[in-house]
């Protein structure tokens, strides 16, 4: 019988930021108008089939497709707002900001200023200095309270554009009085980031450097402004201070030798003298993603397409916008983000590891594989084994847990084996090499591996019910096996598994009454699982509920159980246990 674990992968998605020139964003948006064309959807006949397809890839979550069927019910010349304001939502939450800015241009004529409508247009305006635009649009934002803030941030950076320092100092002062005055939801971190950021394009490095090591101080973990902090103190040469937060923060999410090796270096484009535009992209993707949006998350994913036309740099964008796209099982617009994020981004790891998992959604654990050997090829291209250990054993990791998700299990051994080699000697890598040695026969190593587990954490539950079930299930080492398992029940008393577990202990030691209890909670627990189902049935065949049991087996075939055991299973239908 399937041994009962419950493994979860959890993919940390931080993120954060880098800069190039003009032309490179005039790229960026010629390769996103291509991704958004790639696909040209099937177009229906009529009008009313093209806004019933546009509805229902709105429904569906593809802004793409939507924004293109509702082209199509505009090409008649339609005076209808309904259907050119959502033309525009679609075509702006997209990406698409050329055409969004043009049926702007048409709601204007049509007499309908949209709220939204000056959005898109910042990007041209910003791209090509024109500061005065900028200004002239931000006057148009809808002045709800984020929508205030937004405009005085994009404000005060044009005034910097036009060389009128003091009346930007006005203008910036005048918005962190509005956060502060009116409370609404700024991250303070980020409110500070913003102060340093004026300081140091202003000219004022000694503000900028204390702002900046005030935001370190108040991080309690790895983040997105602590990246920025100390990409800000390397610029403006504080660069024992970078490193000292840096070290401080190591581990975790925070991979500070890597970040480390590249600030010294000089291979992220972080350091790069902050420009306006980097300015500009910076604001509106932060004060949108880390602030309250009252208009939700369609606002900000489209915000966020504004910030990377202005800077293609911003990794967090495109990390967030792969998410986005891998959560609507729309891989490939995913990894065309995730390829913008190269190996000298601070966000690497986190790229690879989404790209090796949407690999694996689609089917192809070994070309996840193949991600996680170039991601480590990469990596080795740039420094020392032991100088980027920290980083090559996330990727082994990650690339070992889709293995033994796949049962792959000599692969997984192969890479959990590199990760402790490493020096990452968890629980989770010494409990998934226990369960990988275990699958593959190899018994002394297994125990030893788990073993090990558990004493890096005792209260591990899974650990505690792999290893007590799999001694339970080979009729071993039998009161230790049952205390191990209590003891998982106790710490996790809503797993239906564990409570399977427990249950069927008490089955293999012919104590059936106590086994149908233990079952007949495991199935309330985890109604849909078709092994607990088969081992209820075995335990009410034992006390002599037939019917009963027979029903349980049925329900196991038609949960889907796997094929091994649906054979087994008929065979007991037709002719019970004895």
């Amino acid at each position: 019988m399937r041994k009962i674990i419950a493994a979860f992968l959890i993919i940390s998605t931080c993120f954060f930021v880098s800069c190039k020139s003009i032309s490179i964003s005039e790229d960026r948006n010629e390769s996103l108008n291509q991704q958004n064309n790639r696909i040209t959807p099937s177009l229906p006949p009529s009008k009313s089939g093209q806004f019933l397809a546009a509805r229902q890839a709105l429904f569906n979550g593809d802004t793409v497709a939507a924004g293109f069927y509702f082209d199509q019910t505009l090409s008649d010349g339609s005076d209808n707002l309904m259907l050119w304001e959502q033309s525009f939502l679609s075509n702006y939450q997209s990406g698409n900001l050329k055409r969004a800015a043009e049926i702007a241009a048409e709601l204007e004529h049509l007499g309908n200023e949209f709220s939204l409508s000056s959005e898109p247009a910042l990007s041209a305006a910003v791209n090509s200095s024109d500061w005065e635009a900028v200004i002239a649009l931000s006057d148009k934002i809808s002045m709800t309270d984020h929508g205030f803030v937004f405009a005085a941030g994009l404000r005060t950076l044009a005034l910097i554009g036009l060389g009128e320092p003091e009346t930007a100092l006005r203008e910036h002062q005048r918005m962190i009085d509005f956060i502060t005055n009116t409370k609404i939801d700024v991250p303070r971190e980020i409110l500070t980031l913003h102060q340093a950021y004026f300081a140091e394009i202003t000219g004022n490095a000694a503000e900028a450097i204390s702002l900046y090591k005030s935001i370190s101080l108040r991080n309690k973990k790895a983040s997105y402004t602590l990246i920025a902090a100390t990409a800000g103190l390397w610029r403006l040469g504080a660069h024992d201070n970078a490193e000292a937060i840096l070290r401080k923060y190591q581990g975790g999410e925070l991979a500070s030798e890597w970040l480390l090796h590249l600030y010294k270096t000089r291979q992220t484009k972080l350091l790069q003298q902050l420009t306006l535009r980097q300015l500009f992209a910076q604001f509106i993707f932060e004060i949108n993603w880390f602030g309250s949006v009252p208009s939700g998350q369609s606002l900000i994913l489209s915000r966020i397409h504004l910030a990377l036309s202005i800077w293609p740099e911003l990794d967090l964008g495109h990390l967030i916008l792969a998410q986005t796209y891998f959560d609507q099982s729309d891989y490939e617009r995913a990894v065309d983000y995730l390829d913008q994020i190269t190996g000298t981004s601070p966000y690497f790891n986190q790229a690879i590891m989404l790209k090796m998992e949407i690999r694996r959604q689609t089917g192809n654990a070994d070309s996840a594989f193949i991600v996680a050997e170039n991601a480590l090829a990469e990596l080795t291209n740039f420094g020392t084994e032991v100088m980027f250990a920290h980083e090559k054993a996330l990727i082994l990791q990650h690339a070992g847990t889709i293995a033994r998700r796949e049962e792959l299990y000599y692969h997984a051994i192969n890479y959990f084996e590199q990760v402790v080699a490493l020096g990452r000697q968890t629980n989770f890598n010494y409990r998934n090499l226990g369960i990988s040695y275990e699958r593959t026969g190899q018994v002394e190593l297994a125990e030893n591996a788990l073993q090990k587990a558990l004493q890096l954490n005792p209260d591990d539950s899974l650990t505690l019910n792999y290893i007590g079930y799999w001694w339970v299930d080979e009729n071993r080492r039998i009161e230790e096996a049952f205390k191990l398992i209590k003891k998982a029940v106790h710490l996790q008393p809503t797993s239906g598994y564990f409570a399977d577990s427990l249950g069927w202990a008490y089955f293999r030691q012919d104590n059936f009454d106590a086994a149908v209890l233990w079952l007949e909670k495991a199935i309330q627990l985890a109604p849909t699982d078709p092994v607990i189902a088969d081992h209820l049935g075995d335990a009410y065949w034992k006390v002599g509920r037939f019917v009963e049991a027979r029903y349980k087996w049925r329900q196991a075939l038609d949960m889907g159980i796997e094929d091994k055991y649906a054979t087994i299973i008929a065979e007991k239908m037709a002719d019970g246990l004895d």
